[in-house]
């Protein structure tokens, strides 16, 4: 990988712990509460928060990248589509999917919320020593492949770069770049 693609995977990488930080943080009952940030009704808490630590960190690193993600939809930085010459196709996108199977983590969530304080944060849910079980015999396994997960990635000069996912049932990171693929 030369120098600028390994700077874009350790910001998608970045950006991934931080939205895994930001709803393990989150109260189940922030995380299950409807919102309507985007103006889209069956948005909730857990699809917003990572969403939005995830554009806020991507936007930190390059403001004029474009942003496609699930719940906001495509970026409004039209500006940005544009090349230096005034043709051509934006210089770099990123591409996002802040929590994939968001419906069997509302479900697990709210499973869990009720034989315990909803008032606990999301990661004493999926730190539970029981998650892991539970998820399987609820939603199918390995948690590795089945379990809820943010996902990114990054699309340079028309070449994805690099794609990131983080499970947050399992807390593995998976990165797919030139280098290789790798699982931590």
């Amino acid at each position: 990988m030369v120098g600028i693609e390994e700077a874009y995977c350790n910001t998608l990488i970045k950006a991934l712990l931080l939205a895994n930080y930001a709803l393990l943080e989150a109260t189940i009952i922030d995380a299950l509460q409807h919102t309507v940030v985007w103006g889209k009704a069956d948005t909730l808490g857990l699809d917003a928060i990572p969403e939005i630590a995830i554009l806020e960190y991507l936007k930190s690193f390059d403001q004029y990248a474009i942003m496609l993600s699930e719940e906001s939809g495509k970026d409004g930085n039209q500006l940005a589509m544009i090349d230096q010459e005034g043709q051509g196709p934006a210089r770099t996108f990123f591409v996002c999917d802040p929590t994939d199977r968001s419906a069997q983590l509302r479900e697990y969530l709210l499973k869990f919320s009720k034989d315990q304080d909803p008032l606990c944060k999301v990661a004493h849910a999926l730190h539970h020593p029981q998650c892991r079980t539970e998820w399987e015999n609820a939603f199918s396994g390995p948690c590795s492949i089945t379990g809820a997960l943010s996902a990114i990635t990054c699309v340079r000069r028309d070449m994805p770069i690099c794609s990131a996912f983080l499970n947050y049932i399992t807390q593995e990171l998976f990165v797919a770049c030139s280098a290789g693929v790798y699982r931590m």
